[in-house]
């Protein structure tokens, strides 16, 4: 599956268990369904100004303009995956709770609402996410930013990350496409008379 292509039921092979019933959640919601879903969609494709191109969000859900993460121990404490040393899980630990303010910064700045799926969690079902989705937009507006902040934001990051095309770019491209071509038969002309 293509990294940013539309929801599938396929899963990177070292995908977890949350990832996967998440995924299968969102799939199988009837209150979802038309909505389009995408999984580890870059952050940058959000929030253009997000300085790395190799961070992902574990889902999105762009219509509805939420972001979900599924965050597993090592996003809460120190774990020693592969036998690797506590200094090693320390540091691991320290750059993961980095990244993860990184990318919800970046989401809520676009005006996305950004929710978390813990590895202990049960309650993995659509009426949780709403739930989830809710509480996040009300302590959003409790700090102040209200929704319409909020989108008048996301629309203004939209609008940055299209690109300006107008006349006159344009036809600049099209001058600089006809001098490439001339450039190119001009070379071609030389090269057939200097070997003939």
């Amino acid at each position: 599956m293509a990294k940013s292509s539309r929801f599938k039921q396929s899963y990177r092979k070292n995908a977890s268990k949350l990832h996967k019933a998440v995924g299968d959640m969102l799939a199988a919601s009837p209150l979802l369904c038309n909505y389009r879903i995408y999984q580890e969609y870059p952050v940058n494709k959000i929030s253009p100004y997000f300085d790395s191109g190799r961070e992902k969000f574990d889902w999105v859900i762009l219509d509805l303009m939420v972001v979900i993460e599924c965050h597993g121990k090592q996003h809460y404490e120190p774990v020693r995956f592969g036998g690797i040393t506590e200094e090693e899980a320390t540091d691991k630990y320290r750059e993961q709770v980095i990244r993860d303010l990184k990318k919800k910064h970046a989401a809520e700045k676009a005006g996305f609402t950004y929710v978390v799926y813990r590895y202990d969690e049960k309650d993995i079902s659509a009426s949780s996410l709403m739930a989830k989705i809710v509480a996040v937009n009300e302590a959003a507006s409790n700090l102040g930013v209200c929704s319409k902040d909020r989108n008048m934001v996301s629309q203004q990051v939209r609008e940055k990350s299209k690109p300006k095309r107008n006349k006159s770019h344009h036809e600049e491209q099209l001058k600089r496409a006809r001098e490439y071509r001339k450039q190119q038969y001009a070379k071609r002309k030389q090269w057939q008379h200097e070997h003939s």
